[in-house]
Formats: structure tokens, C-alpha cells, sequence
């Protein structure tokens, strides 16, 4: 779990049967007493494959929903995003959740999931 500015954001394997892209499970909370902005746009995903070498993935939005959204104060959500990159085996996946409060500036904030083996 990584707190960036109002937000709150933990991460986990969505991964489905009959899916072979990589999912990321995103549970998001405003933690402040405004609305915030949360930009799950901007969250920037890597793979690690079974060599240990690292692949740039790209979200898979094919109908563009994927943008940045207003969070009312005190609320949470729960989003789950396919990505896709290499057609490797992937073994862990790292998203970068730094930007996802559009109020503060983006630092990098990696947080690091493990994809289980089917």
C-alpha cells in the first residue's frame, strides 16, 4: 500500500482464468476532506519475465475508459486493469502509482506484485 498525496492506493494479482494478459487489482481511497483528482491513466506497469528482465506494459483500455476521474472526499473505489506487453511469462508485475493524485507532484512510487504460475 502507498499513500501519494490524498490518495490511498494498494495493489494486488486481479489475474483471471481464460485471461492471459496481466491484471492489477487497484483499490483507491481519498483519505481528505476535498475532492482529489485520481489518474489511474498515469500509473506506468512493468513485467519481470522468467529471465529477470523487465518489460514495459501498456494498459488494455479498447473502448477508452481509461482516464483520469474525480474521488469525492472520503470515498473509495476499486478498479482492475489489464495490461499487456511481451508475450513472455511474466512473474511479478510493478506498477508506478506516483502520479495517481493529479494535486501533487508525480514522484516515482513502485509497488511490486507477484503473478502466480499457471
Amino acid at each position: 500500500m502507498a499513500t501519494v498525496g490524498c490518495i490511498d492506493v494498494a495493489v494486488s494479482n486481479g489475474d483471471e482464468l481464460g485471461i492471459p494478459d496481466p491484471i492489477v487489482a487497484y483499490a483507491i481511497g481519498n483519505r481528505c476532506e476535498h475532492r482529489v483528482v485520481a489518474d489511474l491513466a498515469a500509473v506506468r506497469a512493468v513485467a519481470r519475465d522468467t529471465r529477470g528482465l523487465e518489460v514495459a506494459l501498456a494498459p488494455y483500455d479498447p473502448r477508452g475508459e481509461l482516464r483520469a476521474l474525480p474521488l469525492n472526499a472520503k470515498w473509495s473505489g476499486q478498479a482492475r486493469i489489464a495490461y499487456r506487453g511481451d508475450e513472455t511469462t511474466v512473474t511479478s508485475i510493478c506498477v508506478d502509482v506516483g502520479g495517481i493524485d493529479r494535486s501533487v507532484a508525480a514522484t516515482e512510487r513502485w509497488i511490486c506484485i507477484a503473478k502466480e504460475q499457471r
